[in-house]
């Protein structure tokens, strides 16, 4: 069970949690503030609670209600507490321990289980008897949901946890009661309220707590050692210890007391109680408020440092008595309880948390100075503490605490830098304004334990930092791909240098570094010099030029914020380029490894908007969302995002490629979706950055989240930004896939021409067939690249060759004859890579090509950009189509790698260009042009049906013969329905009949366009 006693809540006591670690009572307001936050129907009642036990108030009672407590004040008052989550119409449960079993009772009902021990007392700070480990609250066992409680186990001294048998069910909310105080336990988290006017607790920081002392025998005293002489002028106590006397230092015990408003004094008793109930021989006494100087954790162990002190920890002195005969101080034998009394008789105890022992020091002391011997100016600088950077004048080992001499020993630099000495601190009077380094000569001597000595004398470096009036200034910045227009700048004269400070700034090598801290890491962006300039804004070489600006001409400097270039290395840091982030910025100036001036500001560095950078090729948008059109393999259609998103290449080229992320199945993921589910959010449309969706799928009980086409999306695009991996844009946009073909109105992609839908009975001449391939007037691409061009919807495979008269594109140096199956590219307006982004021409090329002198020169200036045009395209191919390209028994084979001899310039030229397709001089695509089409393999299937089939027999020669569905492969099938000879019984002159022609994409999506079919007795 998590425990938390957050009595600070109620009087502003302080919670020790784990070993090792302890909270301020300062740190209990994010305490109460999550408390808060976890239980808000509880907040108006821990409030009042918390107000009235401030005033002096304690509980009178607690009364078990559904789903929790009433608690009612001495004054009267009383506050509702429910727990979270709890069983609905379950009243809280109440805990206490049977006076005469002192059996744990839940609810009334008795456990069976003792919590006293032979010689123990009951509950955590319960009633008191002889000696003995307080007991632990019960708490509930998250696997069977039954109450544990605490046993007192005679052969191992300790209490041992105990299945109660009695079910807790969905219990939140409970009380366990406890001398002078019930204990409060909402939704997992204790909380202690006093029952008494004067009830208190004390409690061990830890569950294990070390107190320490050190011993030594004065062993190694001489007294006419010159360092003991310097010892013995200023400590003449020290020739009072006799030779080989024991000596002893430190000893402290730190404890929490709650209340906080708890003052220990000399009213209270103290005494150390180990678990057979007997008493240390071990003085605990003079409580001080807070940790003092020389106390910290370290493990399980107390050790030296400096800690502020708290309202609600408190200090014990502990003084050992001494065994003469084994000529050693005393210890604890084993772990002990603390017993705290007041002068009310009183008697509150810890649990067995302490350990006094001593460690005997052997070794010599030891005086240890700082190997780099420079330090930053201050006036007064002590030198057994560190600095801001952690560096300290001289280190002490073994020390005799107190016992130590500090010197100035060259008397020129005391009198000229008026230097005193007051204990081990050094006083600097008269630092020259205009040095920014001094030499200070300091001899330390100390005291060991034993008794020996030991002096160490040193000449320290004493850096004067400037200290300005004015502050490195926060700076804001926009990566750019052009550096120069992502500037950081700032004004000298704002850091308000006087002319001394200027010139010491001067003096040593400027610098600015930029780095960011990341998972325990640094990580650094720029480490370098910065840029000068003067009052003309132009680059200056700044050492020349102190004297005219520290008369006030304005100068800035500053660094271009490059978001394509590695910083560098920093104390073993880790480099990386400038990404979207937060940087700490020092700005420097060193001499050697003195500081003589630092500032620090917060670099805040961001991305260009994704709308500057990324947007959806307009031609395949609509509504905003991007139309995927992408001719299938199979069942499945595949596309290259970044066919239809228009990116600014110089800041897109990258190292790495763009990511794309389906957030459809992303939220469904995050949000915990069944796996399982038919959800239309349950199939990732993304597989190796690339779309992947199902063709149409007909029927109405096919799954939602297999019907892909028509389905809006929503896709999130990463692109990487300034050959930078870890530095990457977002751009989101919707995205539908759709088929070229199919259109929800047919009649507006595929017309006919009514006249040739005209037949006579008995035309011997042919007029009694219909050709429905002269028939359809036109048909046009509902969608694509290829939208509003028109297509022949019957060719044939040497129709669609015939019509090219030339392959090209991914057969390109292949010597595979064009079939069914690798059939090349088919022609189009422009020309795309193979990664159907434009191809840029080689200005080397455009003379050869027919482009005007005027484009040329844009070209080479680079102005203007020319992308490779279908005519540039046909240009090339017409220059090596008679070397490689050639036709044998009616089958056409693709350009062929050719033979060196063949290799001339015209070859290398079209080789260049050969994968690519047309674009025109813009970047955007246009579409609607009029030029014919192929259908090519989007075209699965035609059909002819009549709607009425019975009807349609009148007129329609063998009707049965296909069901009333004519089948026409597009390259392959006949397009000819036949009238009848002669006219059936009934049938008019001229008659009309309904007809549909059917086709079918490869999309699996298909179109039923309804044309009239006109039956005349005569021409």
């Amino acid at each position: 069970m998590r425990k938390k006693y957050l009595s600070a809540l109620l009087f502003g006591a302080l919670l020790f949690a784990s070993a090792g670690t302890f909270t301020s009572c300062k740190d209990y307001d994010d305490d109460i503030n999550n408390l808060q936050q976890q239980i808000t129907s509880n907040k108006d009642a821990i409030a009042a609670l918390q107000k009235l036990v401030g005033e002096g108030k304690w509980v009178s009672s607690v009364t078990p209600i559904e789903n929790g407590f009433t608690v009612t004040m001495n004054d009267g008052t009383t506050q509702n507490i429910t727990g979270i989550n709890g069983e609905d119409g379950k009243p809280g449960t109440v805990i206490t321990l049977d006076p005469t079993t002192n059996n744990w009772i839940i609810d009334g009902v008795d456990t069976g289980v003792c919590a006293k021990g032979e010689k123990g007392e009951q509950g955590e700070q319960g009633e008191q008897g002889e000696a003995g480990e307080p007991g632990k609250s019960p708490y509930i066992d998250k696997e069977t949901g039954n109450w544990f409680v605490w046993e007192w186990d005679e052969a191992t001294s300790e209490y041992k946890a105990v299945d109660s048998g009695v079910y807790a069910g969905s219990t939140q909310i409970y009380v366990v009661e406890k001398e002078g105080f019930i204990e409060l336990n909402v939704d997992g988290t204790a909380y202690l309220l006093p029952t008494t006017s004067d009830a208190y607790t004390v409690e061990a920081p830890a569950d294990q707590v070390k107190v320490v002392f050190e011993t030594a025998d004065w062993t190694k005293w001489n007294s006419n050692n010159a360092d003991a002489k310097t010892l013995l002028k200023k400590f003449p106590e020290l020739a009072e210890i006799k030779k080989d006397a024991v000596v002893k230092q430190g000893g402290k015990l730190p404890l929490i007391v709650t209340p906080a408003s708890i003052e220990l004094d000399d009213q209270y008793t103290y005494s150390l109680v180990n678990l057979k109930g007997e008493t240390a021989e071990i003085t605990v006494s003079s409580p001080v408020k807070g940790l003092p100087e020389g106390l910290k954790w370290d493990g399980d162990k107390l050790e030296s440092r400096s800690a502020d002190a708290s309202s609600c920890l408190w200090t014990l002195n502990v003084e050992p008595a001494f065994d003469e005969k084994k000529e050693e101080y005393k210890s604890t034998d084993g772990r002990s309880s603390l017993l705290v009394e007041n002068s009310k008789g009183t008697v509150v105890r810890t649990a067995y948390a302490y350990t006094v022992e001593s460690a005997d020091i052997d070794d010599d002391v030891d005086v240890i100075p700082d190997n780099t011997s420079s330090f930053k100016y201050a006036e007064t600088i002590d030198v057994l503490e560190a600095q801001e950077d952690g560096k300290v004048m001289f280190k002490l080992k073994n020390e005799y605490k107190g016992y130590v001499v500090l010197e100035a020993t060259n008397a020129v630099q005391v009198e000229k830098y008026g230097i005193t000495i007051d204990g081990t601190k050094v006083t600097i009077a008269n630092m020259p304004v205009n040095e920014t380094q001094i030499d200070v000569t300091l001899k330390l001597t100390a005291a060991g334990l034993n008794g020996s000595v030991k002096s160490s004398e040193k000449t320290f470096s004493i850096t004067q930092g400037v200290e300005s009036v004015g502050m490195l200034a926060d700076r804001a910045v926009t990566l750019n791909v052009d550096p120069t227009k992502a500037t950081i700048r700032w004004n000298l004269e704002d850091l308000k240098f006087s002319p001394v400070q200027l010139d010491n700034f001067f003096s040593g090598d400027v610098t600015l570094t930029a780095t960011r801290e990341k998972d325990d890491k640094k990580y650094v962006a720029y480490n370098g010099p910065i840029t000068w300039y003067n009052a003309n804004g132009q680059e200056t070489i700044y050492k020349s030029q102190t004297a005219t600006w520290s008369n006030g001409t304005a100068v800035t400097f500053g660094i271009n914020v490059n978001g394509a270039v590695r910083g560098a290395a920093l104390d073993g840091h880790i480099r990386e380029q400038f990404t979207a982030t937060e940087y700490e910025l020092t700005l420097t100036s060193m001499k050697g490894t003195s500081v003589i001036y630092s500032d620090d500001a917060t670099l805040t560095v961001s991305n260009p908007d994704a709308a500057d950078i990324l947007r959806l090729n307009p031609a395949f948008v609509e509504d905003g969302v991007l139309q995927v059109s992408a001719v299938p393999t199979g069942n499945n259609v595949a596309y290259d995002f970044e066919s239809g998103i228009i990116k600014a290449n110089a800041y897109t080229t990258a190292l790495g490629v763009p990511t794309f992320t389906d957030m459809d199945y992303k939220t469904f993921v995050d949000n915990g979706g069944d796996i399982n589910s038919n959800d239309f959010a349950n199939w990732n449309w993304i597989e190796n950055d690339e779309l992947h969706v199902n063709t149409w799928k007909e029927g109405s009980n096919v799954p939602a989240n297999e019907q892909h086409m028509y389905k809006v999306r929503k896709i999130r695009a990463q692109y990487p930004l300034f050959n930078n991996p870890n530095n990457k844009i977002t751009f989101d946009f919707e995205v539908v896939v759709k088929s070229q073909v199919y259109s929800d109105d047919p009649t507006k992609v595929i017309t006919f021409d009514n006249d040739k839908l005209v037949a006579v009975y008995g035309g011997a001449d042919g007029s009694n067939k219909v050709d429905i391939k002269n028939a359809v007037k036109s048909a046009v691409f509902a969608l694509g690249s290829d939208k509003g061009k028109s297509y022949t919807l019957f060719a044939t495979k040497a129709e669609k060759i015939k019509a090219t008269g030339y392959a090209y594109g991914n057969t390109v140096g292949l010597t595979t004859p064009i079939t069914e199956e690798n059939e090349p590219n088919e022609p189009v307006n422009y020309m795309l890579d193979v990664n159907n982004m434009l191809i840029e021409l080689a200005v080397k090329d455009m003379n050869y090509l027919g482009y005007s002198g005027d484009k040329i020169l844009a070209a080479q200036t680079g102005e203007k950009k020319f992308y490779l045009t279908e005519a540039d395209y046909l240009k090339l191919w017409d220059s090596v189509k008679g070397q490689d390209y050639f036709k044998n028994e009616g089958i056409y084979y693709a350009l062929k790698d050719a033979a060196a001899a063949n290799k001339d310039a015209n070859y290398t030229r079209f080789i260049a260009y050969a994968t690519q397709i047309k674009f025109q001089e813009q970047k955007d695509i246009v579409v609607g042009s009029t030029t014919d089409k192929l259908a090519d393999n989007r075209i699965v299937s035609v059909a002819i049906k009549a709607v009425d089939k019975n009807y349609a027999a009148k007129f329609i020669e063998n009707i049965n013969d296909f069901g009333g569905n004519l089948n026409l492969n597009a390259f392959k099938g006949n397009s000819v329905i036949t009238v009848k000879d002669q006219l059936e019984e009934g049938v008019s002159e001229t008659s009309t009949v309904d007809m549909q022609l059917i086709v079918k994409d490869v999309w699996n999506k298909t179109m039923y366009v309804p044309f009239k079919l006109t039956v005349k007795t005569t021409k």
